[in-house]
């Protein structure tokens, strides 16, 4: 049987992507001596500070959305993101709910871009950040700010621990980044949650590659939907689902195999909703 015209284009994207990565490799980064450094420099704050980070915030958000938003999680894996969103040394960096600052920093020591930001909301979090990169002499910028609502006008590549953060509010992040003042040369988006199908009728934005991305939290991996902006005639591509990521749905479902009763159901729910996440089409 002949192949489909939609087989024929991920067939395409996945050889075009990867023809990318092996023609435009990152700069040769000595990743651990990078976050040796980063962690070196972490050792030197007061020693209360990693406690302030994951306790309970009283802050506030835009539009009165929940306090769920900000649960603390960060990656752990800064080389990970910068390969997916093909860094450059011309990209402008944004991670969007920067935490404790540590893949903005890491990218900064690295020098992947020309600039590294990171917009975090929580007070006790962004000071860790801005402690650990006056440590580091480093020429990342942090700025305590709410992401939706503070200038990232710059930003050609973005990355957001997004897992937590309820429907409206991935809207709303979504529907900012298509509007062309706030993100006028914005071209890569990495979330650890799918923005909701069919934003990209509004934002440009297609989901082009599915992977798994190393985290502090659960079962040590979460899922990162890797999006890119696309003209708006430009039909929407099939996505490309990496291997890490089909392995983490099969170690889901080992984990859900050893429970019983309403822990296993669970956890077979949370499979089939990453699942469902993974492999649905936007469709423009």
């Amino acid at each position: 049987m002949a192949d489909t015209p939609r087989y024929i284009q991920a067939k395409q994207l996945r050889q075009a992507l990867d023809t990318t990565l092996l023609k435009e490799p990152l700069p040769n980064v000595n990743w651990e001596l990078v976050a040796e450094r980063v962690n070196e420099a972490c050792k030197g704050l007061p020693e209360n500070l990693e406690e302030e980070c994951t306790a309970g915030t009283g802050q506030s958000i835009t539009n009165d959305f929940c306090a769920s938003q900000l649960t603390y999680g960060e990656t752990t894996d800064a080389e990970f993101v910068s390969r997916l969103l093909l860094l450059k040394s011309d990209d402008v960096f944004y991670d969007l709910g920067s935490g404790r600052g540590q893949v903005v920093l890491q990218i900064a020591e690295a020098g992947l871009a020309q600039k590294a930001a990171g917009i975090e909301l929580v007070q006790r979090r962004h000071r860790i950040a801005q402690l650990t990169n006056k440590q580091l002499g480093s020429p990342a910028e942090f700025t305590c700010g709410d992401i939706l609502t503070h200038d990232a006008s710059d930003a050609t590549k973005v990355y957001m621990t997004n897992s937590t953060f309820e429907e409206k509010m991935n809207i709303a992040i979504a529907t900012r980044f298509a509007d062309i003042t706030a993100f006028p040369n914005l071209q890569m988006v990495a979330t650890t949650n799918r923005l909701p199908l069919g934003i990209a009728n509004v934002t440009n934005l297609f989901l082009q590659r599915v992977s798994a991305v190393p985290v502090n939290w659960g079962i040590e991996r979460a899922p990162l939907f890797v999006y890119k902006r696309c003209e708006t005639d430009t039909p929407a591509p099939m996505h490309e689902v990496d291997e890490s990521a089909e392995e983490m749905l099969d170690a889901m479902n080992k984990v859900g195999c050893n429970l019983t009763g309403a822990a296993q159901l669970n956890a077979f729910m949370t499979a089939a909703l990453f699942h469902s996440m993974v492999h649905a089409v936007d469709v423009k």
